[in-house]
């Protein structure tokens, strides 16, 4: 699963080179694909963006890696420090500013600036910005392989959106009070045979203090999923794509197994039993195989501990009942 970030040691930029070292360099044809799948994901290790080059152009880390670095060297990409608890370091790249330049049309650039000037700057929780990003692409790589079952629509992140409406957000009734709820990652579905649109909402819940806050949101997506909620949805569909789909469902991601199951319980006795809430975690997202030298050999640490790398399920396996399964026992579903 994603490692969980070691607070006690400070996120920043990593010093690059003085731009009048550098030899004149402009990012080419293969470079651009990167500076793209940046814009899209907004945040990706080196090893996730080989993941997604090697599935559109058949080539792997080694290329990304070297590709990555001639980038960040000459400012079109940015990079932070990700500590872990074990194993080597880890990067997380995101777009600078000049790098989305490269990418982004002129006529688009208001659009997308909110964005670009958000992912530039450092975060105090890759690990969250991380998860959402898998979820994303999963979701879209998974959909093709799945398009004679649906179309998938519409996928919006977290506040997705520019300075004149956020797009990614719903309003919900809690205890009498309006509140804004804007999910992690929300999908929209056309099936193709029965002919009827379905929203997903995924949510990432890494806390295990704030359960107060938590219960609020169960609440909320409650309501939403509710015949009452239906009109909040619908509304917010029907401004932006002229669609009103049927009911919801939601997808809470703990930290762990564990994380997940108390999750779980702590939404059994707030939403009636008929609402599509399903409970999973962030190690199913991820498969782990040994790092290997090489020679072909397994990689250890100084204490005979294998090196783990991390990467996204499969596509194809995210979209089956594998990923959504409740914890009580019960099978989740995502395809309708």
């Amino acid at each position: 699963m994603v490692k969980s970030i070691d607070l006690n040691r400070g996120l920043s930029r990593t010093r690059r080179p003085h731009p009048e070292t550098l030899a004149p360099w402009a990012p080419s044809k293969s470079t651009r694909h990167i500076l793209e799948y940046l814009l899209e994901y907004r945040y990706l290790t080196s090893e996730l963006l080989a993941f997604l080059y090697d599935r559109d152009r058949g080539r792997g880390s080694y290329q990304v890696r070297n590709e990555l670095t001639k980038l960040w060297r000459h400012g079109f990409v940015e990079r932070f420090h990700r500590p872990t608890d074990a194993g080597s370091r880890q990067l997380v790249y995101s777009l600078s500013v000049a790098g989305a330049r490269e990418v982004i049309e002129a006529e688009e650039w208001s659009t997308e600036r909110r964005k670009v000037y958000n992912s530039a700057k450092p975060k105090a929780d890759y690990e969250h910005a991380l998860a959402v990003s898998v979820l994303q692409m999963l979701w879209n790589l998974g959909s093709r392989e799945q398009a004679e079952l649906f179309t998938s629509v519409v996928a919006w992140r977290d506040k997705e959106g520019d300075k004149d409406g956020t797009t990614n957000e719903f309003q919900a009734v809690v205890s009498g009070r309006k509140v804004n709820v804007q999910p992690d990652f929300t999908a929209l579905i056309g099936h193709q045979k029965r002919r009827y649109y379905r929203p997903y909402f995924f949510e990432v819940e890494r806390t295990h203090k704030n359960y107060q806050r938590t219960r609020r949101r169960f609440l909320a997506y409650a309501y939403l999923l509710s015949r009452g909620g239906q009109k909040a949805v619908d509304a917010v569909f029907e401004r932006e794509l002229g669609i009103r789909p049927s009911r919801g469902m939601v997808v809470f991601i703990g930290a762990d197994p564990d994380h997940a199951d108390r999750l779980r319980r702590l939404a059994l006795p707030l939403v009636k039993r008929d609402t599509e809430m399903w409970f999973t975690s962030l190690d199913r997202l991820f498969e782990s195989e040994p790092r290997r030298r090489r020679d072909g050999s397994v990689r250890k640490k100084p204490d005979g501990e294998v090196l783990e790398l991390e990467k996204p399920l499969t596509p194809a396996k995210f979209f089956t009942e594998d990923i959504l399964v409740a914890l009580d026992g019960k099978r989740g579903r995502l395809v309708v």
